[in-house]
């Protein structure tokens, strides 16, 4: 009686199929760059809102083009795109695995790189368990948070934003109706928050507090403003004088509201001592809680933005400096 190969036929001619796909792939990819240069695509999952379409359909660092997509779903479209045109893929934050997944199967030549915009061990299980799950791809993972970074081997990038959803949400604003914005999600962070709150209006500041709940991580008991659509948020935070950035125990890089008040020439008080490190801090521009004496707060609050950085490090923090940024990484 003959041995049966189908088992191993059948594995077979699953990777001879792999094989010309990536043959084939490569060479239409090696066309393109001779007529269009590289190709990065950006996976985006939640965080859209922090981007406009319009800032990477026309961008292009050196040899690198950007091409943007909301959502994980895998169109025909999507899958031709990443088997015959890309040459790196980023991720932000990966809430779906068919990505992954395809690019695992079919082009595990790709270099793919998967940014944490949150600190892994402050957004219960979701994220540590994403990161178990990514040890098993041939991937690369990066952070804006440097303790992650030196923890858990990642790659460090800074947060962005757009300025093109800044300046549209400026126009919209005549004169700021509050002192200080205090917007966040509550996470671990809550008593900070209402802290914080008391010692500016202690001070005579009016806040524009709007806190929301996370529901595995925050205090039941604390009576939480309802979630709303994510462009709503901004303009309520560039509806003040200045932005307040409260940033988690433990965390020692800046959060995405210390970009969006660089990006809007808007003034920072923020509670994360680490700030000074960075390129953009200027002692006229950013109050330290903990550091500057809490008696300067009104005084800090009515003075005008010292506006002395040169245009290369704003820069950096828009979308077309984080292009150059991970064409380089």
């Amino acid at each position: 009686m003959g041995r049966d190969f189908s088992i191993n036929n059948d594995r077979g001619n699953r990777a001879s199929s792999t094989t010309l796909v990536l043959f084939v792939s490569r060479c239409f990819r090696n066309i393109s760059h001779i007529i269009f240069g590289k190709h990065i695509a950006i996976f985006t999952f939640g965080v859209n809102a922090w981007i406009d379409d319009d800032d990477f359909r026309t961008l292009k660092h050196k040899n690198n083009k950007a091409r943007i997509f909301c959502g994980d779903s895998l169109s025909l479209k999507r899958k031709w795109y990443i088997l015959f045109v890309v040459d790196k893929l980023f991720i932000y934050q990966a809430s779906g695995m068919s990505v992954l997944d395809f690019v695992k199967k079919w082009r595990p030549d790709l270099d793919v790189v998967v940014f944490y915009w949150n600190p892994l061990n402050q957004t219960g299980n979701a994220f540590m368990d994403l990161h178990e799950k990514l040890r098993h791809y041939n991937i690369r993972e990066a952070s804006f948070e440097s303790t992650d970074c030196r923890k858990y081997g990642m790659e460090e990038l800074d947060m962005f934003f757009s300025l093109k959803k800044i300046n549209n949400a400026l126009a919209s604003i005549k004169k700021p109706k509050h002192d200080v914005s205090l917007i966040a999600v509550a996470k671990t962070r809550l008593k900070e928050l209402i802290e914080i709150q008391q010692v500016l209006e202690k001070r005579g500041l009016k806040v524009n507090s709007y806190i929301t709940n996370t529901c595995d991580l925050s205090d039941d008991e604390y009576d939480y403003k309802p979630h709303l659509p994510p462009d709503e948020y901004l303009p309520m935070e560039l509806d003040a004088e200045v932005i307040c950035e409260v940033v988690e125990k433990g965390q020692h890089s800046p959060t995405i509201r210390a970009i969006i008040a660089l990006l809007s020439k808007k003034k920072l008080i923020t509670n994360n001592k680490n700030i000074k490190e960075k390129d953009y801090y200027n002692p006229e521009n950013i109050f330290i809680l903990g550091i500057d004496s809490e008696s300067k707060l009104k005084e800090f609050v009515g003075s005008p933005y010292k506006n002395v950085l040169p245009h290369s490090v704003t820069q950096k923090y828009t979308p077309q400096g984080f292009l150059e940024r991970l064409g380089e990484l």
